[in-house]
């Protein structure tokens, strides 16, 4: 009897230490499937990537691009992937917060907006998870 107690105090207080520390931001990630264009190369890519200032009101947490070797399937049957570019943000409302300023600084400038300048075209699919 003694030993039961001792052992359900033990596992209410695990249980109660481990929901502590569980993760409680849940971040939401926009990736495009991207080729690279003819005559460049992934590290084309990032060179330009590194170089692109990004605005405080449009700037994504995070930026990384997957290679092809990540990708479980083909992401869009007519377009042939060679990386996937993520951009990471804290949470779905600062993703669609910043990405509608994005849109429309974009659309102030009649769609020209510096990208990728050249060395990789991304689908115009979007995959968004959390």
């Amino acid at each position: 009897m003694k030993s039961s107690i001792t052992i359900t105090a033990l596992l209410v207080s695990l249980l109660g230490t481990s929901s502590a520390f569980a993760q409680t931001d849940v971040s939401s990630v926009r990736s495009l499937a991207c080729t690279i264009n003819e005559g460049y190369t992934m590290a084309d890519v990032v060179e330009t990537a590194r170089s692109f200032e990004w605005s405080e009101e449009t700037s994504p947490g995070f930026v990384a691009f997957r290679s092809k070797v990540a990708l479980s399937r083909p992401v869009n049957r007519s377009f042939d992937a060679d990386f996937i570019a993520d951009f990471v943000y804290p949470s779905y409302a600062d993703m669609v917060e910043k990405y509608g300023t994005f849109l429309r600084t974009r659309a102030e400038r009649n769609g020209r907006w510096r990208t990728l300048d050249g060395v990789a075209t991304c689908s115009d699919n979007v995959v968004m998870r959390s």
